[in-house]
């Protein structure tokens, strides 16, 4: 009997009050690509990650709010959103855990791909509208108004990719809330989606089987290039499951 592989994901924190949350967006899509979604409890203690992670087949990093910048050697700047320590502290220490473990597959979506790319070294944007500079093109909306399960612009992929390998497509629809991203890669990864202005919208890594985060919200859309995204992913896990053992 196959069995499925066990997915492990950051979630939300609201500070006004103690609750850890998920939108059940991503509940939905780790199922629908087969596997089973598990909630991570961001004020676990370095050996609870370590035990949580050797029983995990694959993580995923979800979106949220802002990286703090001193993470990236910045002070933070007035258009900063909220920052909120403990999930940093939290998904720095899983992608460590991640990184012992070679080759865990790790996914990424928005905050999720600022995160591994700041901790391979890389920087951010800390606010696109104030600091994102491309000669002679205009910055796209990249925090849409409408709802995020409409696209609100395209994205290009790089032919050569794994990403591209996997979604088969050489231009997206993809949907947009975000006002932070990549500045300077991380070691190890290379950008692999582009929007028209430039900004990069999804990062790989060069050394690893399946390590890859993207910016935008595919858990948020029902088009089959993102449920491909997803079940590469969950087939990655299950290949890790398998090599466990």
């Amino acid at each position: 009997m196959a069995t499925m592989p066990l997915i492990g994901i950051s979630g939300s924190i609201e500070t006004k009050e103690p609750r850890v949350f998920l939108l059940q967006t991503y509940f939905n899509a780790v199922s629908a690509a087969g596997g089973i979604p598990l909630l991570l409890n961001p004020h676990m203690s370095e050996a609870a990650i370590e035990q949580c992670m050797d029983a995990l087949d694959g993580l995923l990093l979800a979106g949220g709010g802002d990286v703090d910048p001193r993470h990236f050697g910045q002070e933070p700047v007035m258009e900063i959103g909220e920052i909120i320590p403990v999930r940093d502290q939290l998904e720095f220490a899983l992608i460590r855990a991640a990184d012992s473990r070679r080759p865990m597959p790790v996914l990424g979506i928005c905050r999720g791909l600022q995160v591994m790319n700041v901790a391979a070294g890389g920087t951010l944007y800390q606010d696109l509208p104030t600091q994102y500079r491309s000669d002679g093109v205009q910055l796209l909306g990249h925090s849409q108004d409408d709802s995020v399960n409409a696209t609100a612009h395209s994205v290009r992929l790089e032919t050569a990719s794994q990403l591209r390998d996997l979604l088969g497509a050489d231009v997206l629809a993809v949907n947009s809330m975000h006002h932070q991203a990549v500045q300077k890669t991380g070691r190890g990864y290379r950008a692999v989606a582009f929007s028209e202005d430039g900004v990069v919208e999804a990062i790989e890594h060069t050394g690893h089987p399946f390590r890859l985060a993207v910016q935008w919200h595919p858990e948020r859309m029902s088009d089959p290039a993102s449920l491909r995204l997803f079940e590469g992913f969950i087939d990655s896990a299950l290949q890790y499951r398998r090599s466990k053992k």
